[in-house]
């Protein structure tokens, strides 16, 4: 019976610690200056660098961008500022 406790012990000691949990979000971002494909790559591939973001699609139709992203490691403020340091002033839909 000792063993098994010192087993358990060891157990909780050695067990890593339990990841933060998060939630799955999505933003929606009106971009401005995004007036061709060229702006559009720019513009998804500065949001895909940002820590946190699983996803963004691009509608240059709209100057929109839909972003999926790990709400522990991003949000729309980190995703507006990656875009307008990229030179693509955005903002978040409310």
């Amino acid at each position: 019976m000792k063993s098994l406790a010192r087993l358990a012990v060891i157990l909780v000691i050695v067990s890593p610690a339990s990841p933060t949990l998060a939630a799955e979000r999505t933003a929606t971002l009106e971009v401005d200056r995004m007036t061709c494909a060229s702006f559009a790559v720019l513009v998804k591939r500065s949001l895909t660098n940002v820590d946190g973001v699983i996803k963004a699609t691009v509608f240059l139709d709209t100057r929109t961008v839909t972003v999926v992203f790990d709400d522990a490691k991003a949000g729309p403020g980190k995703l507006t500022t990656a875009a307008s340091e990229a030179g693509f002033p955005a903002r978040a839909r409310p």
